[in-house]
């Protein structure tokens, strides 16, 4: 916002009258007043059109080096009237400087202007924005010498260097700018993600009031000032009850010139309420920016009106800047370090994965645990192919259920995360209390992976009672400043300790190893599949026969557990070969499978050892009661007739029935026991079994 000459500014006190008719000069858009800037949250911070009165403002267009706005106390400050400024060349201004000033501007830093040019020693800093060349005109005082000088640097720099934690890091900030600000209070606030934030350290004079460790809510700094502390690192407030000058414009169709990299810029009234409430007559604040992002704020607080010189400002916005790098040194290592370590657990984890391909859902599941460890989760919810794996705390299977139906609403095949829970969840107590926080990780067709963290439950101590407590969700901003800044205690619920981005980008690392994992294993499986099972029946060939039965043989030298093997024939099966052709032969060898993967248990073995021959493994056997039984169903079980295309057709089988212990202990005897066991069934008339007996005739 802009003022016309020929207009009184009792905001500022100052009167001006234009006598140079031939000067193109007039208002832009009207003077500021609280109702043309009256919303804080939205309002263009930046083209507010006032700067506060401690110095002076002059701006140059780039296209012709002419002074096209100034603020209205130029003649306080530079001896020089408005209307003698504006529409001058910069170049005849300053004359022999103005390389000097041309060079400041575009690299910005701060000058000394001796007298000369105007009436009174002045130190300038300049910098552009956008078409414009933007200088700052503020009294020097003093000497040229400042304390703030190399030795002093090399002290800071030493101090920091000395500092083993980051309290211990933005202290020394604090300490340094209380010795020499000589403000009352000096406190580092700190924000965190959801933008609100506390005091982590504080240096105050006796009798001032104390906010160490109290929180403040987001709303206090509105999101446009969050975003200028990040452009432009310091903001000083001389004296809150003094009025701020406007900017005069040379064209009165001029636009809001951008101030956003400017120190002078004037504060939002609600800004400066917000000070009186707090009991603030003078301020001054420089950002700290680790990584590009605003991480925390230093604020000087006096009861009484105080200014800071130029030097020392810059003096402590160099300060902030080289903490800045100091912190993000530091949080890079800590990061680091961090990262470090999920390397390494999520190379253990892939290591002991891979000695699990036989077994793809258990071994997973068996290793749960150290995923839980890899993400520092309380509790992890697998789900594979259907089947849940858990481990750790976690609900009841009928909440695990809703948070299953709550992950079929996420994205597809996407990680996410969350600190609370929705609403409709938090009804839940178990879910609530042990599922607050949730990484999902899907695992394509095959399932998820969910690792949950338990309901943190803390006391917030804030700086008064924060507004958006009694607003409607989503209005964070208050309808005016706060005037209590009382301690309000608050205990919040509902939410988890928080997913790191690292933890965040090892869990994409997780996912992507274990749909690795299951992809490798899936191929291993069906290559182990196509070597040791029959292709035609999906049974067991000979080579896994052999193998199951050295297993069960080892397994009864290690426990005594006893078990049968049942060597099969089938009868009349070639001609059904030789009359209705291979295809049929087929259908009726498949459907023998089945049958008897029907009869069979889970510990048994049921194989086709090539052409008609078939075998079964019976594990586990009380007597030799339970191998009877089994030869009878097999018997009457595989000589039911056949549907081929709705024609019967029937077959028989001859079987032999070998026992361990009590007719060998050793697989290859006991195979021949058994086949010559099926000799006997055969030569007895076939379609029925035999149990070996000792003197029986051998082939």
């Amino acid at each position: 916002m802009f003022c016309s000459f020929n207009q009184n500014f009792p905001e500022a006190g100052i009167e001006i009258e234009v006598t140079k008719t031939n000067t193109p000069v007039g208002a832009a858009s009207g003077s500021y007043s609280s109702n043309s800037f009256s919303d804080c949250k939205n309002d263009p911070l930046h083209l507010m059109g006032h700067i506060q009165p401690c110095g002076a403002l002059l701006a140059v267009h780039t296209s012709h080096n002419r002074i096209v706005y100034c603020s209205a106390n130029s003649a306080d400050v530079l001896g020089m009237q408005p209307e003698d400024l504006l529409g001058r060349d910069a170049e005849s201004l300053f004359s022999s400087r103005w390389p000097e000033m041309l060079q400041l501007a575009l690299k910005t830093g701060m000058l000394l202007l001796p007298t000369g040019i105007f009436p009174v020693p002045l130190n300038v800093v300049a910098h552009q924005q956008d078409d414009h060349l933007i200088f700052e005109f503020e009294v020097a005082s003093g000497t040229t010498s400042h304390w703030w000088n190399y030795s002093k640097r090399i002290v800071f720099l030493a101090e920091l260097e000395e500092a083993r934690t980051l309290d211990q890091c933005r202290n020394l900030l604090v300490r340094w700018m209380f010795n020499r600000s000589g403000f009352d209070r000096v406190l580092l606030y700190e924000f965190f993600p959801d933008m609100h934030g506390a005091v982590v350290q504080e240096m105050r004079q006796p009798g001032i009031e104390s906010y160490l460790g109290l929180h403040f809510p987001a709303s206090d700094i509105s999101p446009a000032a969050h975003r200028l502390y990040t452009i432009n690192r310091q903001r000083i407030i001389s004296d809150v009850n003094s009025p701020d000058v406007p900017l005069l414009a040379l064209e009165s169709d001029a636009l809001p010139l951008d101030l956003t990299g400017s120190m002078l810029r004037a504060v939002h009234p609600v800004h400066i309420q917000y000070m009186k409430n707090m009991g603030v007559h003078a301020s001054f604040s420089v950002s700290v920016i680790v990584a590009g992002k605003l991480y925390g704020l230093v604020a000087c607080h006096h009861k009484s009106p105080r200014t800071l010189a130029l030097r020392d400002r810059l003096a402590f916005e160099e300060m902030s800047r080289i903490l800045s790098i100091h912190l993000e040194t530091r949080l890079d290592l800590l990061e680091g370090d961090t990262r470090a370590a999920l390397r390494q657990q999520l190379s253990r984890l892939k290591g002991a994965l891979s000695t699990s391909r036989k077994d793809i859902a258990g071994g997973v599941s068996l290793h749960l645990p150290l995923i839980r460890e890899l993400l520092s989760a309380s509790g992890a919810w697998l789900r594979y192919d259907g089947h849940d794996y858990v481990s750790g705390d976690i609900p009841d299977k009928n909440e695990l259920e809703q948070l299953g139906d709550w992950f079929k609403t996420l994205p597809v095949g996407e990680i996410s995360s969350c600190q609370t829970l929705p609403s409709s969840l938090l009804s839940c107590p178990k879910l609530a209390s042990r599922a607050c926080g949730v990484l999902f990780i899907p695992l394509g067709d095959q399932g998820f992976v969910a690792l949950l963290r338990p309901e943190i439950i803390k006391t917030i101590s804030w700086a008064g009672k924060p507004q958006q407590i009694d607003q409607p969700d989503g209005d964070l901003e208050p309808k005016s400043p706060r005037s209590s800044f009382a301690t309000w205690v608050q205990q919040t619920r509902f939410n988890s300790e928080p997913w790191t981005a690292a933890q965040k980008e090892f869990g994409a690392k997780l996912q992507a190893d274990l749909l690795d994992f299951f992809s490798r294993a899936h191929v291993e499986k069906m290559a182990l599949k196509m070597a040791l099972y029959d292709p035609l029946t999906g049974l067991a060939n000979r080579e896994l026969f052999d193998q199951r039965l050295q297993e069960a043989m080892d397994l009864f030298l290690f426990n005594g557990s006893p078990f049968a093997i049942h060597m099969l024939d089938l009868d009349l099966f070639k001609p059904i070969n030789d009359t209705l052709g291979h295809a049929a032969g087929d259908q009726v060898l498949q459907e023998v499978g089945r049958r008897l993967l029907k009869l069979a248990r889970r510990d048994d073995t049921v194989a086709r050892l090539g052409g008609d021959e078939f075998a079964i493994i019976q594990a586990s056997l009380s007597n030799d009661k339970g191998a009877i039984i089994l030869g009878e169903k097999v018997v009457q079980t595989i000589t039911q007739p056949y549907d081929l295309d709705g024609k019967p057709v029937a077959i028989g089988v001859s079987a032999g029935i070998a026992t361990c212990p009590e007719d060998s202990v050793n697989a290859t005897e006991l195979t021949q026991l058994a086949d010559t066991a099926l000799y006997n069934a055969k030569r007895s008339g076939r379609n029925r079994f035999c149990r070996y007996i000792p003197g029986m005739k051998l082939r």
